[in-house]
């Protein structure tokens, strides 16, 4: 069950959406794997759970970009 802020933001975003006609796109589960081979090196001797939520942030903000790329080129032709 999602928590209910999670929610209060999806129905916010989804009022939204159906007011003004846009499409939402949602990623519940990220590109795997998370970590690239360079970021595991980086961590040295850090456990896997730690190693992800240090670089979370920014494989989340890479993953973004992903998402959209995906978005424009699929076979629907969103613009």
């Amino acid at each position: 069950k999602r928590p209910a802020w999670l929610r209060a933001i999806l129905a916010t975003n989804r009022a939204h959406l159906r007011k003004f006609g846009h499409a939402m796109v949602l990623r519940w589960k990220p590109t795997e794997p998370q970590l690239k081979p360079w970021q595991i090196q980086n961590c040295g001797s850090k456990s896997k759970d730690q190693c992800d939520r240090e670089n979370e942030r920014e494989n989340f903000n890479w993953e973004k970009h992903l998402q959209m790329m995906e978005y424009l080129e699929s076979p629907e032709q969103f613009s």
